[in-house]
């Protein structure tokens, strides 16, 4: 790879983790959507993490995941989060990067994205139920369940939205 490519590539993933963080953090001024799931949130930055792999690739797209993951965590002051965060978003865009390559061709990204929120959601529970050291914590995945169909098929819509209309001299 020549210097320019090189620069390129750090560009675009640079531009998909700022927008990524900025997501993250204006998602977190808002309070709670899913009253019945402490905590849950619909992930807007879930979808700058499924458009980086379609749009970059899978390495990209798990370099954008864990400098989002670092920053957002640096940038809040909440170390302790990203214990549960980095875990959770690597075993969720895992699930994304398998569902797309292997079954894209049958399924939507609103699937995809359904089932990467619902990985998301169950890591983080046994990641809690751990540090609290009670599994009881994960008799909350029911609701996260609930949490997550919402959460995973707006991120999923909105993705598919974004890179059908996303010019390709952005990620190009």
């Amino acid at each position: 790879m020549n210097n320019q490519t090189v620069t390129k590539k750090t560009v675009r993933i640079s531009l998909f983790v700022a927008i990524a963080l900025i997501m993250f953090l204006l998602e977190s001024l808002i309070p709670p959507i899913f009253a019945f799931a402490p905590g849950a949130k619909l992930g807007l930055a879930n979808v700058v993490s499924l458009c980086a792999l379609i749009l970059l690739g899978i390495i990209d797209a798990f370099l954008v995941v864990i400098i989002r993951c670092l920053l957002a965590s640096f940038f809040t002051g909440n170390v302790v989060a990203l214990m549960y965060s980095l875990p959770s978003s690597l075993a969720a865009l895992t699930t994304m990067t398998i569902l797309y390559v292997f079954v894209f061709d049958k399924i939507s990204l609103m699937c995809i994205s359904f089932v990467s929120a619902l990985v998301f959601n169950f890591v983080q529970l046994c990641i809690a139920s751990v540090v609290v050291a009670n599994a009881h914590v994960l008799f909350m995945f029911p609701l996260m369940f609930l949490a997550s169909a919402g959460a995973g098929i707006f991120v999923g819509l909105v993705s598919y939205y974004f890179v059908r209309h996303l010019p390709s001299s952005v990620y190009r």
